[in-house]
């Protein structure tokens, strides 16, 4: 399973450094006419935490909250939209056992009218670990993600931005397994 995700990940940003950089002028030539040059140019990335909720959509006892991180890189298609690879996680330790769910995926984010808010959704692998006194196993399954964030530039030359992310991981794991993640990160765009 660990293989999969590196290979996914190699795959992923093998895709984003053979695209083709596409300049500022040529965005402005190619966009609608009420669409500016975008800054959103290139190679982007970030990363942040915040908090999650875990559970199963399928006979579950409730839900278990814990700590959430997230990582992404890749590459800007056009002011509209951006792909990449993304790695999200979710974990928690409660009477001496350590849980963790995380994904590994391909992500489109678009940003209607080039402005700042997004939707998100994404393909790709999960595992799951559980440690404790005794017991120890690693799962992995297939990951979807689906999800909404808002990019809060931080001064004139809008290279850095704040950015509140909510999303919903589903992992195919022995059962179908969910977590909604709120995270609020900085990116370089």
């Amino acid at each position: 399973m660990r293989h999969m995700m590196v290979g996914l990940t190699a795959a992923t940003l093998a895709l984003i450094t053979a695209q083709a950089p596409v300049t500022a002028q040529e965005w402005s030539n190619a966009a609608a006419p009420a669409v500016k040059a975008s800054y959103r140019t290139g190679l982007w990335g970030g990363g942040g935490f915040g908090g999650a909720s875990m559970g199963c959509l399928d006979d579950c006892d409730g839900r278990e909250g814990g700590g959430a991180w997230f990582g992404k890189i890749g590459g800007t298609i056009s002011p509209h939209i951006r792909v990449g690879g993304a790695v999200n996680g979710w974990t928690n330790d409660h009477d001496n056992v350590s849980r963790s769910v995380g994904t590994v995926t391909f992500q489109t984010q678009w940003f209607p009218k080039a402005g700042n808010f997004y939707l998100l959704g994404g393909i790709g692998a999960a595992w799951a670990e559980r440690r404790g006194d005794v017991l120890a196993s690693d799962r992995g399954g297939a990951a979807f993600q689906f999800g909404t964030g808002y990019s809060i530039n931080l001064g004139s030359r809008k290279k850095i931005a704040l950015v509140p992310e909510l999303s919903w991981q589903i992992t195919t794991i022995d059962r179908t397994v969910d977590f909604w993640q709120l995270g609020v990160g900085f990116f370089w765009n």
